[in-house]
């Protein structure tokens, strides 16, 4: 313990050395990055705050200093360092998240939903924006608007991932599931390696397994519109014989190779769907339009398959 406090201290005094000789402000805001990313707070901060001596008013250094002070838990600090961050007129979508974060740890609700909507004006394009937002409705158990917050963050980032997840399990968890599929698809598509990954593939095999067992998944859509239930039918049809594994435009499934369809004979199916949908008089173009653009957007995903060399032929094309 004894030897702990005097490394601590030598280390504490070759920072203010360290702080006290540098006069490159982007040196030292580099020295603190490297203090942030090995958790050490207290000397990032040590070091922000002398580098924004040298250069008062660096948004970069600014945003590091109050994320650090988040984490070191000074919330009071934090808070007054971020929340002029916002204001400024070079302000990027990170002053509204850091600020925002902030006043979650400190339950300010009220000032959270402002700061989210301010930003959400601001920056329309954001779907981080939209994604917090959404969690925040999310944990206050509003789950008709957090969804509503998730779908606009799609409709503004379609390569923002998280929008994605939380729709889909949304969906997976209530009586339309079909949006479960399709969201948890390109979800997947857009982050492949982490635990959430895992997680939507689970449920999207147990969907599936679902569907294509001939259970209620089609019987329990509520959402009577012609698209949704053309894409039921199409998938309730679509099982094929073990080894015809092919690409599969639009579907992923992702553990069971009997359940793959030739990709020229869905890309045909697809097209006749997409034509169904244009034509459809109970659509409004609008409707229409996006539909088609949502099935369109989809990327073609390769079939993981339990024949080896098959499967490693398709992944290394």
């Amino acid at each position: 313990m004894k030897r702990q406090l005097i490394l601590s201290f030598i280390l504490f005094v070759s920072v203010l050395s360290l702080c006290a000789q540098e006069k490159d402000p982007q040196k030292l805001h580099h020295t603190a990055k490297n203090f942030m990313r090995s958790g050490d707070m207290g000397n990032a901060i040590i070091v922000l705050r002398r580098g924004l001596e040298l250069n008062p008013g660096n948004l970069e250094m600014l945003k590091d200093l109050a994320y650090a002070q988040f984490l070191n838990k000074d919330y009071a600090s934090a808070q007054k360092t971020a929340q002029p961050l916002t204001d400024r007129k070079d302000a990027d979508v990170a002053c509204y998240q850091i600020l925002a974060m902030i006043y979650r740890s400190l339950d300010e609700k009220k000032e959270s939903e402002k700061l989210y909507r301010s930003g959400m004006k601001r920056f329309p394009s954001s779907g981080v924006l939209f994604n917090e937002y959404g969690e925040l409705l999310w944990d206050r158990e509003e789950p008709a608007e957090a969804i509503k917050y998730w779908e606009k963050g799609i409709a503004a980032d379609p390569n923002y991932p998280s929008n994605y997840y939380h729709t889909a399990r949304y969906y997976f968890f209530s009586t339309e599931k079909l949006w479960g599929l399709l969201y948890g698809e390109i979800f997947i598509n857009l982050e492949s390696y982490t635990q959430r990954t895992v997680e939507i593939k689970k449920l999207l095999l147990d969907g599936y397994k679902k569907l294509f067992s001939g259970s209620t998944l089609l019987k329990d859509e509520q959402a009577k519109n012609p698209f949704t239930l053309a894409v039921l039918g199409l998938l309730a049809g679509a099982a094929i014989p073990r080894g015809q594994v092919q690409d599969f435009a639009f579907l992923f499934v992702v553990f069971d190779p009997e359940l793959l369809v030739p990709r020229e004979q869905f890309k045909r199916q697809l097209a006749e769907l997409l034509s169904r949908i244009r034509s459809d008089p109970k659509l409004s173009g609008d409707e229409r339009r996006q539909t088609i653009q949502f099935y369109e957007r989809v990327r073609v995903s390769r079939i993981l398959a339990s024949d080896k060399p098959e499967a490693a032929k398709l992944q290394a094309t």
